[in-house]
């Protein structure tokens, strides 16, 4: 919904205007600096901490996440190899939705934005051509 906001009130240049429309509006504060955006559907990419320290060099697979909603605190994500839950409210938790990795760590905490082509490879990560 902030989005969809700074769209119409800026237009084609809502992505340069991203930061000033947060600030105005008082959802951040003055000092907080805009990493990504992400919208539903979106897929991230949950780096170990190896490779946060090392780069990362090759995309384990098993680790990219389906971003499926959020709130001011909440950020629902599912793996992206699941394609619907065979028993509702049964496989992860009351909403099907993780706040968590399978691994344990929150994925709010450091994933990256990843880019996918239509045959599943890797093309971009972070905003950085693979």
């Amino acid at each position: 919904n902030v989005m969809i906001d700074c769209q119409k009130k800026y237009g084609t240049q809502w992505r340069s205007n991203i930061e000033t429309y947060l600030q105005e509006k008082q959802l951040v504060t003055a000092d907080a600096k805009l990493l990504f955006i992400l919208s539903p559907n979106d897929l991230v990419y949950l780096p170990t901490k190896e490779e946060m320290k090392d780069g990362i060099k090759v995309v384990d697979k098993n680790r990219i996440y389906k971003m499926v909603s959020c709130g001011q605190l909440q950020f629902m994500c599912i793996a992206y190899y699941v394609a619907s839950p065979i028993v509702n409210k049964v496989e992860f938790s009351s909403m099907n939705k993780m706040e968590r990795a399978i691994t344990g760590e929150m994925i709010k905490e450091t994933c990256l934005p990843i880019k996918v082509d239509r045959l599943g490879n890797v093309i971009e990560l972070n905003g950085k051509k693979l």
